[in-house]
């Protein structure tokens, strides 16, 4: 019901600030939040209902948000250089649900936008943009430092979502930093700095990550014997 009155109020900035601060206010939405990401962990790691229960209570997610978290670097796919990652508590997880749920009723993706169809529907659909409408090009685009260029003043006017459920749940502002002290494989100390702008292994940062690339504009450039649409 909860969820319904949001996707009602999504044209309605003020009415939507209040339906979504009466969801990320509910226990009930919080606990079936934290549940869906309980389900995702390994067998071995999952919490009883019990404990969801107890720990739903322990943490107010848009008063402070201090559950501990563990920040630690991975290496890039590409090999070359690290990436800060934070492995949140349950709570946290289960409170960035809410946010990406509250976010994607807001916005429609951008044309070029996959990640909400998962890999075996984006490769239908690119297989429909060659045969279809005879795109002939792929351009991949890596944006720069993306999560930690999120500055929470700006993100605090721009998000639809309540003020504290930004400083809370999205940039993290009041979580207990865990630095892991040793990086494995090579069992060397590196310092690693807690995370600047919105932390990378969050669902509410991929959340705000489509958001902001969803707001990007769309050129079409005409080239030799072709038709190439980039994003600007």
């Amino acid at each position: 019901k909860l969820q319904e009155k949001c996707k009602a109020a999504k044209d309605n900035p003020a009415k939507l600030q209040e339906a979504s601060r009466m969801y990320l206010s509910s226990l009930a939405a919080l606990r079936a939040a934290m549940l869906e990401a309980n389900a995702k962990r390994p067998l071995q790691h999952r919490l009883s209902l019990n404990e969801i229960i107890d720990l739903s209570l322990k943490y107010k997610i848009l008063h402070k948000l201090d559950e501990p978290a563990r920040v630690s670097q991975e290496p890039k796919a590409s090999g070359t250089g690290w990436r800060t990652i934070t492995n949140f508590g349950p709570v946290a997880r289960g409170a960035q649900r809410l946010v990406l749920e509250l976010l994607r009723m807001t916005y429609m993706p951008a044309p070029f936008q996959f990640t909400r169809l998962g890999v075996h529907a984006a490769i239908k659909e690119a297989h429909r943009l060659i045969t279809e409408e005879e795109h002939r090009y792929v351009a991949e685009i890596d944006i720069r430092n993306h999560y930690t260029s999120f500055d929470e003043q700006l993100l605090t006017h721009a998000l639809p979502l309540p003020t504290a459920a930004v400083r809370e749940i999205v940039m993290a502002a009041s979580t207990q930093w865990e630095v892991q002290a040793v990086s494995p494989p090579f069992c060397n100390p590196i310092f690693h700095p807690t995370p600047h702008g919105i932390p990378q292994g969050s669902a509410a940062s991929s959340a705000v990550a489509e958001w902001s690339v969803s707001k990007l504009e769309m050129v079409t450039v005409a080239v030799p014997a072709a038709t190439v649409t980039l994003t600007a």
